[in-house]
């Protein structure tokens, strides 16, 4: 399941169990996220910064993508 947290800033920040997979998957659309590796307390999560709407659109829609196939 996709775990996103509440934000008030220009980021979203989610979590999900094949965040590694995730992370690959983006990198591959040219899609960059930060990615938390050897953080305890961010395992698992992606920091997704807010851009403008049609590349908001874009990231979603790729998220969305990749979790219909997983």
């Amino acid at each position: 399941a996709l775990e996103v947290f509440p934000s008030q800033t220009n980021f979203i920040l989610i979590r999900h169990e094949k965040s590694d997979e995730l992370n690959k998957y983006l990198e591959s659309l040219d899609i960059g996220v930060r990615y938390f590796v050897g953080n305890d307390l961010l395992k698992n999560c992606l920091r997704i910064s807010i851009g403008t709407r049609p590349e908001n659109d874009e990231v979603f829609e790729a998220i969305k993508n990749f979790l219909s196939q997983a």
